[in-house]
């Protein structure tokens, strides 16, 4: 019988330590998560600061409204906050309730392990604080 070992997140190809450190300052982040049975849903990561700008964009050039597929939002956009957020969701079924990606969107390359991202992303501080300036 196989153990369940968790999720994965896969982040986009090119997501490095630059890019974990610029997250929190653009506010969002699309990846992947992967279940054990090999299973990959979509999400978008967006802190609340970036929410609010997205939806006012919206309505501001005439849409009823804001989504992206699999939208998380958490406190800040850090390699931490989406592990933790992930986990918390996986615990919740939540991913159960997604459609899974057929391969379109992101070019995936890097992943990181269900624990122990430092392994991936070597000294990537996960407590970056977000900014008022969104790129």
């Amino acid at each position: 019988m196989k153990t369940q070992n968790g999720p994965r997140v896969i982040f986009p190809a090119g997501f490095d330590e630059r890019a974990a450190a610029e997250a929190p300052l653009k506010g969002w982040l699309s990846a992947q998560v992967e279940l054990d049975d090999g299973c990959r849903y979509a999400v978008y990561f967006s802190d609340p600061m970036r929410l609010q700008q997205d939806v006012d964009d919206a309505v501001q050039n005439g849409r009823p409204c804001f989504t992206e597929p699999g939208l998380i939002i958490v406190p800040a956009v850090t390699v931490q906050s989406i592990q933790d957020a992930v986990q918390f969701l996986w615990k919740q079924g939540f991913f159960t309730s997604l459609k899974t990606d057929q391969g379109e969107g992101l070019d995936t390359t890097t992943t990181a392990p269900n624990k122990g991202v430092q392994a991936t992303l070597g000294s990537v501080r996960s407590s970056l604080a977000p900014t008022a300036e969104r790129a």
